[in-house]
């Protein structure tokens, strides 16, 4: 009796110490949905996934071989200067959580940091925009209403476009 008793107090005990190992399907979001999530807000991303309508729809949109090579070349750019701004951001980020755990915090050195982080959100945002323009620039007029009216179809459609057929495609 007196092992019985002994060994359900020792589980309950291993139970109260390590609920993880209890609650292994706690219906929280995993790494991979927060990447998910950060994945759409990347400009990065968002910058191919625009360029990849032109790609899947060049026949329908009717884009010749030369506009393709111009528009590959803006993106390639965009992107090289994505990355390094992404970089630089991320180690203000770095730099700015040291400068928190120092024994004293020094304001002005803090501020200037924050200010660098979002200079560089700042120029990864106005550089999505000015490839964006470029890439409109190399595009005709029909062509660019076409290309907005597929991206608004995908839009609506939950962003997936058929590789064959450039159409949205059902949930």
């Amino acid at each position: 009796m007196k092992k019985l008793l002994l060994s359900g107090i020792l589980i309950t005990g291993l139970i109260v110490a390590n609920p993880a190992g209890v609650f292994a399907d706690s219906h929280q979001r995993s790494s991979c949905a927060k990447c998910e999530a950060k994945t759409k807000k990347c400009k990065i991303s968002r910058l191919k996934k625009k360029v990849k309508q032109l790609w899947f729809n060049k026949e329908a949109l009717g884009i010749a071989e030369k506009q393709l090579e111009k528009i590959k070349d803006i993106k390639h750019a965009a992107i090289k200067e994505l990355i390094r701004l992404k970089a630089d951001k991320d180690i203000v980020k770095v730099d700015l959580k040291s400068a928190m755990w120092d024994e004293s915090i020094d304001v002005g050195a803090v501020n200037k940091l924050i200010d660098a982080k979002y200079a560089a959100k700042t120029k990864a945002a106005k550089t999505y925009v000015k490839a964006l323009s470029d890439i409109q620039k190399v595009l005709s007029k029909e062509q660019r209403a076409q290309w907005k009216e597929k991206s608004i179809k995908a839009k609506l459609a939950g962003g997936k476009i058929c590789p064959i057929t450039g159409k949205p495609l059902d949930k």
